[in-house]
């Protein structure tokens, strides 16, 4: 097939790459399912995979689930990175909905 070839058994960078680019088309809903399937298939997400979600759920203003997201990565033992933070923090500016009572 052009361009594309099929990956029988994808690890977390190919999951994340594609969660990516869902969450940069504007789908959020697939990046979610994408992080599911890939935690249901025991591929277990790094400080990347989970910082492309922060980033996903704040711009598409779902600040609260951004921070939620922020917590799952903690609870699973993966240190948020600056980037992670700087995606949380672009979505709150972003979010004119979020006042000081969300903080």
């Amino acid at each position: 097939q052009q361009g594309y070839r099929r990956v029988e058994h994808p690890n977390v960078e190919a999951y994340t790459e594609l969660l990516d680019g869902y969450a940069k088309a504007g789908m959020l809903d697939k990046a979610l399912s994408t992080f599911q399937l890939m935690k249901k298939r025991n591929v277990n997400p790094n400080e990347y995979t989970y910082t492309c979600m922060v980033g996903a759920l704040a711009r598409a203003n779902r600040v609260p689930y951004a921070k939620k997201m922020i917590q799952f990565m903690k609870d699973a033992e993966v240190m948020p990175i600056a980037a992670t933070y700087n995606a949380l923090i672009t979505g709150m500016l972003n979010d004119a909905s979020f006042d000081d009572t969300n903080r």
